[in-house]
């Protein structure tokens, strides 16, 4: 698995996120291939296409407690050693989907709005879409994501297009975004919620919710700082952009480095940057080999 293209669209309703993964895929080099098996766990599988031909799939009928169900799609043909081709899947997530949060709208600090965010390491990206969940399997990714407004959409990818789109008719607005940079999948993240953003440098801002944003520009203002420090340490930062994501109160982790957008707990509004150590601790996880373009970021 080497790239991904997400269409997917937000229920708040059902607790669910539904869509089409598409994903390319490559042969390995010892043995044709009939099948492709994929990790999943609590998800509802609705069809699957393989270079736009249906074709049939079963998922494993006694799903293991924590790894899961593997999803094997046959393909229409074999595949040769080193051949490339797309696997387009249509599922839905389920409420019992362990990677991802669902809040109610008290859970928040607006107390207005519900809000999701996800936490996939170390294998809960099995819950969001099927994949090949282990590190080794890095893939780029690009997403367009639905939202009902006026709730924002984020990802561990670089936005692109409208930064507030059109509604559509029934009240939805769909962002979009970019991730080049090869990661895994426990690396791959979401959040939607009301969110708004400051910029606190020239490849950064801090999102949150409105009524701790500011609170968030002054706490975080010296992170061009440290990502320059970084730099001079470990060489260029190669993701683009470094944004944070200030959670609402009952975010229940201390903070987690997804690439261009880093997820940090409420807890760090100190006011007087006293707690911002945590910033600079999570910029440096990201060169893991600092002359490879092929980085990821690493786990603490």
């Amino acid at each position: 698995m080497t790239h991904c293209e997400f269409d997917l669209r937000v229920d708040f309703g059902v607790k669910s996120v539904h869509g089409t993964a598409t994903l390319e895929a490559t042969v390995g080099p010892d043995s044709a291939a009939e099948t492709l098996v994929l990790d999943t766990r609590d998800l509802v599988i609705e069809s699957c296409t393989v270079d736009g031909v249906s074709t049939t799939f079963q998922l494993q009928a006694e799903p293991h407690p924590v790894m899961g169900a593997s999803l094997t799609i046959f393909l229409p043909g074999p595949k040769l050693p080193g051949q490339k081709f797309s696997a387009a899947i249509k599922y839905a997530t389920t409420p019992e989907s362990s990677g991802l949060q669902w809040l109610r709208p008290e859970q928040t600090a607006g107390g207005k709005h519900p809000y999701l965010f996800s936490q996939f390491q170390a294998i809960h990206a099995r819950s969001f879409f099927p994949c090949q969940d282990c590190p080794s399997a890095k893939m780029t990714y690009a997403a367009r994501v639905a939202t009902p407004a006026p709730l924002v959409a984020l990802m561990s990818a670089v936005p692109v297009g409208d930064p507030t789109p059109p509604l559509s008719d029934d009240g939805f607005r769909t962002f979009s975004f970019t991730q080049t940079v090869p990661i895994p999948p426990y690396l791959l993240a979401i959040a939607v919620g009301n969110l708004e953003s400051r910029d606190i440098g020239p490849r950064s801002r801090v999102w949150s919710e409105p009524e701790t944003v500011e609170a968030g520009e002054y706490e975080f203002g010296e992170t061009e700082d440290f990502l320059q420090a970084a730099e001079k340490v470990a060489g260029p930062y190669v993701w683009g952009r470094y944004d944070l994501l200030l959670l609402p109160p009952s975010f229940p982790y201390g903070g987690m480095e997804n690439p261009c957008l880093t997820f940090v707990t409420p807890t760090l509004l100190a006011g007087d940057r006293s707690q911002a150590n945590v910033i600079a601790h999570e910029i440096g996880t990201y060169w893991a080999f600092p002359k490879s373009q092929n980085c990821f970021p690493i786990q603490d």
